[in-house]
């Protein structure tokens, strides 16, 4: 059985450019960073490249 890809609108708010990234600021990466590293069990792990999904979704990369 082949797995389908689900879809979902971005129903973010869209700053005067069309984008918001105050969500990916580094000071907001800075904060998502400090909250996590505050659990016992939390370690850094690898970057992954998904390559072939990429490829199936016709962009340049995508990584996890």
């Amino acid at each position: 059985m082949r797995e389908q890809i689900k879809w979902t609108a971005n129903t973010m708010e869209k700053g005067q450019d069309g984008a918001s990234l105050a969500l990916m600021s580094k000071e907001e990466a800075e904060k998502v960073r400090a909250f996590h590293s505050g659990f016992p069990q939390y370690e850094k792990t690898p970057l992954w490249s998904l390559k072939g999904l990429a490829d199936r979704l016709g962009i340049g990369g995508l990584y996890l």
